[in-house]
């Protein structure tokens, strides 16, 4: 213990050269490497950087025995990144999620890893985070507000750093109501008799604005034609088997349910909240064209009867975007940001639900209703809360109501199915 004590003294000391490791690089340069004693480490000391000259790290060592020693509790970005990355609750990002947030941090924990959270200023942050993707940066800034909210960090230098947005989903365009069953219809052109799945998956997306995992996951005792509902309690999720045993250690751990099917498990849609929706009558009529079959109990099969995924559902979807872009005018939109953005610019599957939401709204449905049906928690959110079963059944039947009403202000010749099949009709 007395020869441990005595180290720590001579480190403390700046006239003691002994704090300052000596080594060699791979083409013969000296180099000095200063270290400070530091309780917060587990090794019990601090790395100061490696510098070429010795004053540069003597300076850099009587620096940091200058500054008051830190508390125990305060911690480097590194050790900030592991506790973000392993934290548990009911708010913890799941495995999947947590992997994307590892790898966005990577270049974080390699720039900052060392540093205390504290110490990295917002100028320093905003002049690294030029040269990083957006992704690594609101990664970042998550983290540190998630830092300070656990009380390990006093403040966020990745807060508001006011960088260019791609386009994302806040910008997105959507097609009108005649373009959703146009783009339908090219579904049945693309893949002939197994079109009329795809084009049900289009339609039922485009007039429920349910998610593509929840589609995925739709079983026909969750459809009540009759009482025109859908029944949204699960979503699911295709793995391997590695994975899908380390899912359910998870969502055992996390007291989530879930039920197990071949090739994936069936688990709670997102803010793990089931939820009932209006089913509208052009969704209901895409579905009662869809073959049923008796070997499963899902809705949407690939054409050899297995369950969706997102691989084997891009390479139905892709084909039918593309051939539908082909059929829009060069001035549209559409048309105009594939040519522009190539395959970036494509139509993604997700923007049918923000073109339900829009469908809605020009129907006059609230906001707040709009929000129930697309499974919203941020819409009358302290309404729902507080009159959960009865506002939901009101806000189903005012949008039943506002539907209603938009079908009853049209006539038969005015509505647009109708102007799409004497269209057709015309040209046959």
């Amino acid at each position: 213990m007395g020869n441990i004590v005595a180290r720590r003294r001579r480190k403390s000391n700046p006239d003691d050269l002994r704090s300052i490791r000596v080594s060699a690089r791979k083409d013969g340069t000296v180099v000095y490497k200063p270290y400070i004693y530091d309780p917060a480490r587990q090794s019990g000391k601090r790395w100061l950087g490696t510098h070429e000259d010795l004053g540069d790290a003597q300076a850099a060592r009587d620096e940091a025995a200058a500054t008051p020693r830190r508390s125990d509790r305060d911690l480097t970005v590194d050790q900030v990144i592991e506790l973000y990355l392993t934290f548990e609750g009911a708010d913890a990002p799941t495995l999947k999620t947590r992997a994307r947030y590892r790898a966005a941090l990577k270049p974080v924990r390699g720039k900052f890893g060392r540093r205390y959270v504290d110490d990295i200023t917002r100028a320093e942050a905003r002049l690294w985070g030029q040269g990083q993707p957006v992704s690594v940066t609101d990664t970042a800034r998550t983290m540190f507000n998630w830092a300070i909210t656990e009380e390990v960090a006093s403040r966020n230098p990745f807060g508001n750093l006011g960088r260019p947005r791609p386009r994302g989903r806040s910008d997105i365009k959507v097609l009108d109501e005649e373009e959703l069953l146009m783009l339908g219809d090219v579904a049945l052109t693309v893949w002939g008799s197994y079109g009329v799945v795809i084009r049900a998956l289009i339609l039922v997306a485009g007039y429920t604005g349910m998610r593509l995992a929840e589609l995925f996951g739709l079983r026909w005792q969750d459809i009540d034609m009759r009482a025109g509902v859908i029944h949204v309690r699960w979503q699911l999720e295709t793995m391997g088997s590695k994975r899908r045993q380390a899912r359910i250690r998870e969502l055992r751990a996390r007291k989530d349910p879930f039920v197990i099917v071949v090739g994936g498990l069936l688990t709670r849609p997102k803010n793990h909240e089931p939820r009932t929706i209006l089913l509208l009558p052009e969704a209901a009529d895409a579905l009662r064209d869809l073959p049923r079959r008796l070997d499963s109990e899902f809705v949407f099969l690939t054409t050899q009867g297995r369950l969706f995924s997102k691989s084997n559902h891009h390479r139905c979807w892709a084909p039918v975007r593309a051939a539908f872009a082909m059929t829009l005018p060069p001035t549209h939109w559409l048309r105009q940001r594939m040519e522009a953005e190539g395959e970036e610019g494509n139509y993604d599957f997700h923007e049918l639900r923000h073109l339900h939401s829009s469908i809605l709204d020009d129907a006059g449905v609230s906001e707040r209703d709009n929000a129930q049906q697309l499974g919203q928690k941020d819409g009358g959110r302290l309404v729902r809360e507080r009159y959960a079963h009865r506002d939901e059944d009101r806000a189903r039947e005012r949008t039943r109501e506002q539907w209603d009403q938009r079908d009853r202000g049209a006539s038969a010749d005015q509505s647009v199915a109708s102007r799409l099949r004497n269209r057709d009709e015309t040209a046959d």
